[in-house]
């Protein structure tokens, strides 16, 4: 699942798991609407879909567990950063890694969409808890 930080919406789900994508600043480059955008929202939307569905969580991983990523891709789609900033265990975290670098490279970025290239981004991945889904 994608959220933005200034909106902070859900706009997307996975069936076993689910992350969430936002960026950190939400003074983003200068463009002050640049998470507003209906362009942004849907390019965070389309990282969060190839990201989720390449994610498998490590066999074993309690329910409710969790990670954080901080990461970032440029213009091109290319991640240019990624590193874990919370998790529940490090498997878990690795985890998440991989599913961001084997989702990328992303298509290239707008011109009303680079207003993210760069920036820090969070992406947050949870499993379900025993009673979602019911």
């Amino acid at each position: 699942m994608i959220q933005r930080v200034v909106a902070g919406v859900a706009v997307a789900a996975v069936a076993l798991a689910s992350a969430t994508v936002r960026a950190e600043d939400s003074s983003v480059k200068s463009d002050a609407d640049c998470l507003e955008r209906p362009e942004v929202g849907a390019y965070l939307d389309y990282i969060d879909k190839r990201t989720s569905s390449r994610w498998i969580p490590p066999a074993g991983a309690a329910v409710d567990s969790h990670v954080k990523l901080r990461f970032a891709i440029d213009a091109s789609g290319a991640v240019t950063a990624a590193e874990v900033a919370e998790a529940s265990n490090a498997a878990l975290g690795k985890s998440a890694v991989e599913a961001l670098h084997a989702a990328a490279p992303f298509d290239p970025m707008s011109e009303r969409v680079r207003c993210i290239a760069g920036q820090s981004l969070i992406g947050e991945f949870r499993l379900p808890s025993a009673t979602e889904g019911r």
